[in-house]
C-alpha cells in the first residue's frame, strides 16, 4: 500500500515543491524526506492524500532555499516567467493558487491540508490570482486559463529526481535546515549544471509524450478514486449493501456509462493517445447528476421551486418518481425474511416503521435496513399485494412530504404524485376508489395532459392509466350500482359521466364523453352508439381522435371487422386495374384521403407497383413516418435501388384481421406470406389515426422464403 502511494504521489510532490519555489534537486529532497517520514509514521497514511501534502507542506516550511537561481529548467520564456511570478507571491496567496490550479485541490480540500478558514482559503485564491493577472498585464479571463494549462504542460515536462532508495534510508541528509556556502568551484560546477539541465528539459518538449501519458495515467487514477469516492457516500447515505445498492437501476447506468469512458481512456492511454480531460470531466459531471438520490432532488427542488414552469415541473415528476421507484423495488428482496409479518402488519392497520426499526428480535435486520433506506428517502415501502379495499391506503408514504412536493411544483405535475401515492386504482378487475374519487384522479390527470399537448411533452404513464379508468367506468366495472332495474345508467354513473364531459372541448375526456352523455340523454340513458363502440381498446383511439378535434373520424364499426379476411393467390390478376387506378390517383398530390379505408393488403401491392415502377416517392409516401429510413428529398434525389420483390418468390399472401395486435398506442398487424406451405411474416402494416394503412417494415432474413 505504502508503495502505491509512493508511486502515485511522489511527482505531485516533486512537483508542488519545485512550484513552491525550490530548485529541481530541492524538490526532489522535499519529496524524499516527506515519504520518509510518512514511512516512520505509516498509522497517519489512513488520511490519505490529505495528510500527505501537510507533510510535505511542513517540510516546505522549513526549507531554506539558498541555492541561486541562475537559470530556469522551463524552457519556454513565457512559462518561465509566469513560474516566476507564481513563487514572488506571498506563502499565503502561493500555497492555496498552487493547490487549487495545479492539483485539483477543492476549497475544502486546501482548507484542511492548511489549516485555515474556508472562506480565507477562497478570499486567498482570488487574491492570487488578480494579483498573478496584474503580474503579466491583466489578460482576459480565457488567455489567463491558456496561460495556466500551458504551464502545467511545462510543469509536466521537467525531469523526476526522486529516489526511491532515500525514502527508506538510514540516514539521509535533506537540504531541510541547512545553510550551504558555494565555493567558486561549486558556482561553475552549478552554473554548468543548470544549462545542462535547460538543454535536457528542452529536448524533452520534442519527446515529452511520456510524460503526457504518465500525466493521463494518473489523471485516470485520479477519476476512479472520485467515482469511488461519489459511490461510497451515496451508499452510506441509503445504508444498503454493494450489491443492493449495484441494483439500482440508475447507479447500475452511471456504473456502466463510468466504467466503459474508463476503459476508453486507458486504451487510448496504452495507445499513446492523449485522452481529452475536459469530455471526461463533463461525463463524470453527467454520472453525478446520474447518481442524484431522491432525497437530493427534492432538497434542490425545495431550494427553487417550479410551481411557474409547466414543463420542468413535470420533467422533475417523472425523473424523481423513476428514481423512487427504481430504489423501492431494488430494496424489495430484502423484505422476503419478513414478507408474512409485513403483510399482516400492513392488513391490520398496524404497520409503524419506526417501531420495526427498534424490533431487532422481530425483524431482520435486511428488514430493517431496507425500512430505514426508505425512511431516509421518504419512500413508500414497495406495494405487497393486498386483499382488501379497506387496506387501499395503508402506505409508509409520509403525506407532509407528498405535500411540500406538490407544492413546489406546477399544479399540471399533479397527477404524478397522486398516481405515485395512490395506485392500486383497480383491484378484482374493479376500480378500487368510489367514482368520485376517481373522477377527481381522472380530472387531475387530464389536467396533466392538456399541459403534455400545449408544451410538446408527452406524458403517456399518465394517459394509459387514465384511459383504463375510462375504460372501466364505461363499462360498469365500478363499487357502486351500474345499471338500475329498468336497464338504463344508474343516477351515480350519470353524474360521473356528466362531470367528466363538463371538461370541455380542450379534454379528450371531455369530448367523448360529451358525445355519448348526448346520446344517452336522447335514448333516455339506455344506449348511444358512441358508447357501445368503446370496445376495450377501442377506447384509445377514440381519445387519440378526440384531442386532435378528429372524433368525428372515429370508426363505429371495430377495426377487426372493417377489413375482411383477404388473400391473393400469385399471380395476382383480381386488383390489377384497381392498383393502377389508386397508384395514378394517389400520385397526382399523395392526398392521403385517397388511400383512406383501402384494404391493407391493397396498400401492400400498390407499395410493390410502385417498386415496380421506380417509383421511391410513393413508397415513401405510403411508409409509415417513424420508420423511413430517409428524407423526401434524399429519395428523389438519390439513385434508385430496387427492393427485393418479396411478391416474386411467394405463392400467396394473405390479411388476416385475428392478427391485429394493439399495445395502446400504435395497431399492427402482419402480413402472411405463404411458400411451399411454409407461413412467413416479413411485411408489417400499422394502422394510421386518418384510417390509412402503411408500411412499417419489411425484414428480409438469408435463406427465408
Amino acid at each position: 500500500m505504502f508503495e502505491e502511494w509512493v508511486d502515485m504521489y511522489s511527482p505531485d510532490i516533486e512537483r508542488f515543491a519545485f512550484q513552491y519555489g525550490c530548485s529541481l534537486v530541492e524538490a526532489a529532497e522535499v519529496a524524499e524526506e516527506t515519504f520518509h517520514t510518512i514511512y516512520t509514521n505509516l498509522e497517519k497514511l489512513a488520511d490519505g492524500k490529505r495528510y500527505i501534502y501537510k507533510t510535505a507542506l511542513e517540510k516546505l516550511g522549513q526549507v531554506e532555499q539558498t541555492n541561486p537561481r541562475l537559470a530556469s529548467p522551463i524552457p519556454f520564456k513565457e512559462d518561465a516567467e509566469f513560474h516566476s511570478e507564481i513563487i514572488k507571491l506571498d506563502e499565503k496567496y502561493r500555497v492555496p493558487l498552487v493547490l487549487h490550479l495545479f492539483h485539483e485541490f477543492s476549497f475544502e480540500e486546501i482548507n484542511e491540508v492548511m489549516a485555515i478558514p474556508l472562506d480565507e482559503v477562497v478570499a486567498n485564491i482570488q487574491a492570487a490570482r488578480e494579483l498573478l493577472r496584474e503580474a503579466i498585464g491583466y489578460p482576459p479571463q480565457d488567455v489567463f486559463k491558456k496561460r495556466v494549462e500551458f504551464l502545467w504542460m511545462s510543469y509536466d515536462r521537467l525531469p523526476l529526481l526522486f529516489n526511491v532508495v532515500n525514502v527508506s534510508r538510514g540516514e539521509h541528509t535533506p537540504v531541510i535546515n541547512e545553510s550551504k556556502k558555494l565555493s567558486r568551484k561549486e558556482w561553475i560546477t552549478v552554473i554548468i549544471l543548470g544549462f545542462l539541465l535547460i538543454g535536457i528539459v528542452g529536448s524533452t518538449y520534442f519527446t515529452g509524450e511520456e510524460w503526457e501519458l504518465r500525466s493521463d495515467r494518473k489523471y485516470i487514477d485520479k477519476l476512479k478514486k472520485e467515482y469511488a469516492k461519489k459511490v461510497d457516500e451515496k451508499k452510506a447515505i441509503l445504508g444498503v449493501s454493494e450489491d443492493i445498492f449495484n441494483q439500482i437501476p440508475f447507479i447500475a447506468d452511471a456504473n456502466e456509462q463510468v466504467n466503459t469512458m474508463l476503459v476508453g481512456l486507458e486504451n487510448k492511454n496504452r495507445e499513446g493517445g492523449k485522452i481529452d480531460r475536459q469530455l471526461a470531466d463533463d461525463k463524470l459531471l453527467e454520472v453525478n447528476e446520474m447518481m442524484k438520490l431522491p432525497s437530493e432532488l427534492a432538497d434542490e427542488l425545495f431550494a427553487a421551486p417550479l410551481v411557474n414552469d409547466v414543463e420542468k415541473s413535470m420533467m422533475f415528476a417523472e425523473h424523481y418518481l423513476k428514481k423512487a421507484d427504481g430504489i423501492k423495488y431494488s430494496l424489495y428482496e430484502l423484505f422476503a425474511d419478513d414478507y408474512d409479518k409485513l403483510q399482516e402488519s400492513l392488513a391490520n392497520g398496524t404497520f409503524d416503521a419506526e417501531v420495526i426499526l427498534s424490533q431487532k428480535d422481530e425483524y431482520s435486520e435486511s428488514t430493517r435496513s431496507a425500512i430505514a433506506a426508505l425512511i431516509n428517502q421518504d419512500l413508500a415501502l414497495p406495494q405487497l399485494p393486498i386483499t382488501s379495499t379497506t387496506q387501499r391506503t395503508i402506505r409508509l408514504m409520509d403525506s407532509v412530504f407528498i405535500g411540500r412536493l406538490r407544492a413546489a411544483l406546477h399544479e399540471a405535475a399533479g397527477s404524478y404524485l397522486t398516481q405515485y401515492e395512490k395506485e392500486p386504482f383497480i383491484m378484482n378487475e374493479k376500480l378500487l376508489y368510489s367514482l368520485d374519487e376517481t373522477i377527481e384522479i381522472m380530472e387531475e390527470m387530464e389536467k396533466t395532459l392538456v399541459a403534455a399537448r400545449q408544451n410538446q411533452w408527452l406524458g403517456h404513464v399518465v394517459e394509459g392509466t387514465m384511459i383504463n379508468l375510462l375504460e372501466m367506468i364505461l363499462q360498469g366495472r365500478t363499487i357502486e350500482e351500474f345499471k338500475s332495474s329498468d336497464g338504463s345508467i344508474s343516477e351515480v354513473h350519470r353524474n360521473a359521466w356528466k362531470q367528466l364531459a363538463s371538461l370541455g372541448p380542450d379534454s379528450g375526456l371531455g369530448v367523448i364523453m360529451a358525445k355519448v352523455v348526448e346520446e344517452m340523454e336522447e335514448s333516455d340513458w339506455k344506449r348511444s352508439e358512441l358508447y357501445s363502440s368503446l370496445d376495450d381498446w377501442r377506447v384509445y383511439e377514440a381519445y387519440s381522435l378526440a384531442v386532435e378535434g378528429n372524433l368525428e373520424h372515429f370508426g363505429m364499426k371495430p377495426l377487426k371487422e372493417m377489413y375482411d379476411d383477404l388473400t391473393f393467390r400469385l399471380p395476382n390478376d383480381q386488383f390489377n386495374v384497381e392498383i393502377e387506378n389508386l397508384f395514378n390517383e394517389f400520385s397526382d398530390a399523395y392526398d392521403r384521403d385517397v388511400l383512406k379505408n383501402v384494404h391493407p393488403l391493397l396498400i401492400l401491392d400498390l407499395y410493390y407497383y410502385a417498386n415496380d415502377k421506380e417509383d421511391s416517392v410513393m413508397m415513401w409516401h405510403l411508409t409509415e413516418p417513424a420508420s423511413r429510413e430517409a428524407s423526401l428529398d434524399e429519395y428523389e434525389t438519390n439513385d434508385w435501388v430496387k427492393e427485393i420483390a418479396l411478391l416474386d418468390v411467394t405463392d400467396s399472401i394473405r390479411y388476416n384481421p385475428s392478427l391485429i395486435m394493439d399495445d395502446g398506442h400504435k395497431v399492427l398487424v402482419p402480413i402472411e406470406f405463404e411458400r411451399n406451405g411454409k407461413m412467413y411474416y416479413n411485411v408489417w402494416m400499422t394502422y394510421a389515426k386518418d384510417q390509412v394503412w402503411q408500411v412499417e417494415k419489411i425484414v428480409i432474413e438469408e435463406g427465408e422464403l
